[in-house]
Formats: structure tokens, sequence, C-alpha cells
């Protein structure tokens, strides 16, 4: 399962530092004369500079390729996929992002709040359908529907690409058919849409 934890977090703080800091350079242009304080203005402006340029090389150009899995990257598309197919019904593997499909799922497919109610969805009695949307653990379903569309978690570049998701259907003697997959700016496959069907 993927941790739910995230950097946003931290942003609360981030006035603090923007506060000290400029207290810090109020002082030290305050305190300085002169030829002194052209220097500690040009300083500044370097230091600013620098990190300004290398703020802008993360934020743009290395960041969206660290832990695309904790914002989801793609998912939407995939779910969007899914819901766009004739299948029956599509099985989320609980492996995706845990039970939280439960929010995923509307969310991503524009599900209407009167339709959702309908579902009856209870996280607490691990009721998880929602029409042709199940929220279900594989290794807890003993006999896996092969009219299903299966949607899993699996990082392609890991040493199990398969992920969790694929060990499982191995135990229970399924082989899966790829139907939709979509790389994530990492150049990575987070999730696949799959049928399975049991092997002879």
């Amino acid at each position: 399962m993927i941790s739910p934890e995230s950097a946003v977090r931290t942003l609360v703080v981030t006035p603090l530092f923007s506060i000290i800091f400029a207290y810090a350079v109020a002082k030290l242009t305050e305190f300085s004369q002169g030829i002194y304080k052209k220097i500690t203005a040009l300083l500044l402006i370097a230091i600013i500079s620098t990190n300004l340029i290398i703020y802008c090389q993360r934020y743009v150009f290395e960041y969206p390729r660290w832990h695309t899995d904790l914002w989801l990257s793609t998912l939407g598309e995939t779910i969007d996929y899914a819901d766009k197919t004739s299948y029956e019904c599509i099985i989320y593997s609980s492996n995706v992002y845990g039970t939280y499909g439960y929010i995923t799922i509307p969310f991503f497919t524009e599900m209407s709040p009167s339709q959702y109610h309908q579902f009856d969805v209870d996280i607490v009695k691990n009721k998880l359908y929602m029409g042709r949307w199940k929220v279900q653990d594989l290794a807890q379903i003993e006999n896996l529907n092969p009219n299903c569309l299966y949607l899993l978690y699996g990082d392609s570049q890991s040493d199990k690409p398969r992920g969790k998701d694929g060990e499982i259907l191995d135990n229970k003697g399924y082989q899966e058919k790829l139907i939709y997959s979509i790389k994530a700016v990492n150049d990575v496959n987070y999730y696949r849409l799959v049928e399975i069907e049991k092997n002879d």
C-alpha cells in the first residue's frame, strides 16, 4: 500500500522561515555602512538568486519525477479509462491505495453525490461497492471473477514489477492480460488494468 504521508504538512512552518530570513536581511543592511553596504547587498542578491535558480530547477524539472506514486500520478487517467469500458464489474485492488478507493473512484469518475449515497458505502464494515466498482483485497477473495476488469498496482522499475497484486494472482493460479497502463512523468507504470484467466 502507498503511504499517504505528504510533504505538504510541513508547509505550515514556511512563513516562519521567511520572517526570520527577512529580519536577518534587514539587520544586515541596517548595520552595514558605505562600501560594506553595497557588498552586503550584492552578496544577498547573489544568495537569493542562487537559491531561486536551485528552487526552480528542483520544482520544475526534478520534483515531478520524485514520489509521483504518492501524488497518485496517472491513477485518474486509469480510473477514467476503466469507467468508459463495458465490463460488468471493475475490481479496484486495495493494494492500489488502500481502501481509499471509496474516495478516488467517485472523484475521478465524477460520480454525483446522490448516486454515491445510493450505494451506501461503509468503510467500517468494509462495504466498498459502488455500482460495478468494487474495492477489494485480492488475497481475501477465494475465486476471482474472470469477467471483471482489475485495476492493480505495480511499479515497473521495482524488483517485482507486477507488485503484490501480481504475486497474489500467481499464487491463486491466474494469469493476467494487460488492457491499459500509462507511464508517469518518471517513466514508471504504477497502475494497470488487466483481464485475468485461470491457468490450465
